[in-house]
């Protein structure tokens, strides 16, 4: 079996450990036992990673440290996923392996393309309702793939041009340094686009033997790792993820929930009330995270927000968050701007 997941971490600390943060004094902040962390066999979460992120631009003050990780990453570091990346004949079979076997290294991310006409665009997805929108796990995503390309075909290559769903920061230097291409914010998807011709660029040196070999192994991880990902996942994750899909048509009802889940509404109550919750509380607690997440990502307005969440009114959506938070909509963000 593969040991791509601890490549796939240790290779994301390193990138942070070069941007001048603490990894120990990181997981000791986080209260996070990082030896379990780095010897569990499944891929981080998207959660987690953000979590991660989040702490180390706490403790650096650099809120680019997404883009600037990994301008000089080495595919020969990420394990056999990088070795497979290397030995791949042409373009368009680098990105085939990137989409296929993302789910090696984080759990709530997916990556596919397309193509429109000329152009073959490559959407990166957060599947993780916790982390709709987050700026520096967004722009570690593109830039470590962006990296590895440039690993690949050994020279600067950029693409034609990218799309994020944060807003603009106020300083935007450091995008033409590290990317070398036009930038579009507050877009409704997170896209990288390139020329549809570039996918053809092949690698003549490449081991297609090796490639197939690595690629095998990969796919018994991946299996292994789809089955025990499943399995792992709490009934209360399921009944907010579902809570999170049918909200913006209102908060949905217990036999909804329990429809898309394959059982009946007697059933999912007294499994509820098993973990010592009810379908409200989650419900609840569902809106209040996704609240604090469209709020941090400065992209939606009040009444945008209440809408997403399935409020009729903006003002019922504001006394439902000072239930939550003891603040408005408003303080909770002016606080986050001071607490970055």
């Amino acid at each position: 079996m593969s040991e791509q997941y601890p490549y796939s971490l240790k290779f994301a600390l390193d990138g942070l450990v070069k941007c001048g943060v603490d990894i120990d004094l990181l997981f000791k902040t986080m209260n996070v036992d990082s030896a379990s962390l780095l010897h569990q066999s499944a891929p981080i979460s998207s959660e987690m990673w953000c979590q991660i992120l989040d702490e180390a631009i706490r403790q650096t003050g650099n809120p680019n440290i997404g883009l600037t990780a990994n301008l000089h990453a080495d595919l020969a570091d990420y394990g056999p996923l990088g070795f497979t990346l290397l030995n791949a004949e042409n373009m368009q079979q680098v990105l085939r392996v990137m989409c296929t076997y993302v789910k090696l290294s984080q759990t709530g991310l997916e990556v596919d393309y397309r193509f429109e006409k000329d152009n073959c665009i490559i959407d990166i997805v957060s599947t993780d309702w916790r982390v709709p929108v987050h700026r520096a796990a967004t722009d570690w995503a593109i830039t470590c793939g962006i990296a590895f390309v440039r690993s690949w075909c050994r020279n600067d290559w950029s693409p034609d041009q990218i799309q994020v769903m944060y807003e603009k920061p106020d300083d935007t230097a450091i995008y033409d340094k590290s990317l070398d291409c036009p930038v579009l914010f507050g877009q409704p998807k997170n896209a990288v686009i390139i020329k549809r011709e570039v996918l053809k660029q092949e690698k003549p040196d490449a081991d297609h033997r090796l490639f197939n070999i690595l690629q095998d192994d990969l796919n018994n991880t991946l299996a292994y790792v789809l089955k025990e990902s499943s399995e792992q996942v709490s009934l209360i994750s399921k009944i907010q993820r579902e809570i999170a899909s049918l909200i913006s048509n209102g908060a949905p009802s217990l036999d909804q929930v329990a429809s898309k889940l394959h059982m009946s509404a007697r059933t999912l109550q007294r499994r509820l009330g098993e973990e010592g919750c009810t379908f409200k509380q989650l419900t609840e607690e569902t809106r209040c995270i996704m609240a604090k997440n469209y709020i941090d990502s400065y992209k939606y307005s009040s009444i945008d927000i209440a809408f997403l969440l399935g409020y009729s009114e903006v003002s019922a959506f504001s006394r439902a968050f000072r239930r939550w938070t003891g603040l408005t909509p408003m303080q909770y963000q002016e606080r986050s701007k001071d607490n970055p």
